[in-house]
């Protein structure tokens, strides 16, 4: 590019270099069209940047006002609601299952022991200590337990393990032991 025509885009001529370069635009054909080819190039450059000017807010939003612009357009409520619903249904339980205890009553005759204790799946084998029913040589304890399935066994002066003697189904233990399989019922 001719350095007079680039001066001349650009604004950069004196007047005495614009009387130059109209006198050379009237004598010189070749001159003369690549100064308006140019200025053609030039006037698309200039139009993109005008014709689409960047857009500035004097005031941005801040960031909550945004944010609840976003949060309460109404497909953005509708899809909170519908969310909203789902997590209610998934999360809300269909039955209330309450555990249902049955009192059990336990008893032992054992004369000749000075403690005896009770240990199963009911307490999770932490040994209970039975009452001693006057002189009698029975003991006893009543247990609220849930309904189902319990193994459980007598401990005699802190060291034998014995079944109950009155319950009929037996399970072996993983001690070479066994223990009395109870099944706890609702009652009506």
């Amino acid at each position: 590019m001719n350095d007079i025509i680039s001066g001349f885009i650009d604004d950069e001529l004196n007047h005495g270099e614009k009387i130059r370069l109209v006198k050379r635009i009237r004598d010189d054909a070749d001159f003369t069209a690549e100064t308006l080819q140019l200025l053609h190039q030039e006037k698309l450059l200039c139009s993109e940047l005008y014709d689409r000017p960047p857009m500035f807010r004097a005031h941005p939003a801040g960031f909550w006002k945004q944010a609840a612009a976003q949060v309460f357009r109404p497909h953005s409520l509708i899809a909170a609601a519908a969310a909203a619903l789902i997590a209610v249904i998934l999360l809300w339980p269909l039955e209330r299952s309450v555990p249902v205890f049955q009192a059990q009553r336990f008893v032992l005759y054992r004369p000749d022991a000075s403690l005896v204790e009770i240990a199963g799946s009911f307490s999770e084998w932490e040994r209970i200590p039975l009452g001693r029913i006057g002189k009698s040589g029975y003991w006893e304890i009543t247990l609220a337990l849930p309904i189902g399935e319990h193994r459980f066994s007598y401990i005699i002066e802190g060291r034998e393990r014995i079944p109950d003697p009155t319950v009929l189904l037996k399970e072996g233990d993983d001690f070479g032991g066994s223990n009395s399989v109870l099944r706890v019922e609702a009652r009506i």
